[in-house]
C-alpha cells in the first residue's frame, strides 16, 4: 500500500503542534520565521516542514532574542 501524501494543516493546527497561541504563530509568521504555504487566502503548513524548521533551531536564538532586546558585542 503506498504512502499517502501529507496533509496540508491550518494555522491552528499548526500552532497546537507546536503547542503555542495562535497569536505566536501570527508573530512567528510576520517575522517571517516559520514555514508556511499560502494556498489562495489561507495560509497552509506541512507538520514535517514545521519539523524540520525546529530541528534546525528555528524556535531558538532568534525566538529568545526577541525577548531580550538587542545584542550587545
Amino acid at each position: 500500500m503506498p504512502d499517502e501524501p501529507e496533509r496540508w494543516r491550518t494555522a491552528a493546527e499548526a500552532a497546537e503542534y507546536l503547542a503555542i497561541s495562535e497569536a505566536t504563530l501570527q508573530r512567528w509568521l510576520s517575522e517571517r520565521k516559520l514555514p508556511v504555504h499560502r494556498v489562495g487566502r489561507t495560509l497552509r503548513f506541512k507538520l514535517s516542514e514545521i519539523d524540520a524548521w525546529v530541528r534546525a533551531g528555528g524556535t531558538s536564538a532568534d525566538a529568545d532574542q526577541d525577548r531580550k532586546g538587542p545584542r550587545t558585542p
